[in-house]
């Protein structure tokens, strides 16, 4: 079964998350220092477990004047279901269908290409990301606006 497969649509899920990212850039250097968090998850799905994905990622990149390339190493969890078990009582508060719940760890290779309009004082980032792993690989774009003293 593919990463995120909903047995009831028989399609492979697409749902919206968080990411949350720090740069550190030592002076006078290209060299950028990333720590990346994905948070992917189903948020008002009726069907339990609700499918959900997690990333903790270090990157080292390469900055090039506004150009921002980096990759690194993840630590990578998650919840996917699995053979359907029964559905909901009728009439319950809760209504949906309940799947074994199967639980998985691995680790992955992030990366990410950024493009950085710098202003005094803060900046906006937009970004491509992603993760090559064993089953659960993505990607995204992302719109960032970053506070802090941009060089």
């Amino acid at each position: 079964m593919p990463a995120n497969y909903v047995p009831e649509t028989g399609k492979t899920a697409q749902f919206f998350g968080l990411v949350g990212t720090a740069h550190f850039q030592p002076r006078n250097t290209g060299s950028v220092v990333s720590l990346r968090y994905v948070l992917n998850a189903e948020w008002m799905y009726h069907d339990f477990p609700g499918i959900r994905y997690e990333e903790l990622a270090a990157l080292y990149g390469i900055r090039l004047n506004n150009f921002l390339l980096s990759a690194g190493v993840s630590k990578n969890h998650g919840v996917d279901r699995g053979k359907f078990v029964r559905s909901s009582d009728p009439g319950s508060l809760l209504d949906g269908d309940y799947y074994e719940k199967i639980t998985y760890k691995d680790v992955g290779l992030p990366l990410e290409a950024q493009f950085i309009f710098p202003f005094q004082g803060f900046s906006f980032r937009l970004a491509a990301f992603g993760n090559i792993n064993d089953g659960h690989s993505y990607g995204g774009f992302n719109f960032s606006i970053c506070l802090g003293r941009m060089n």
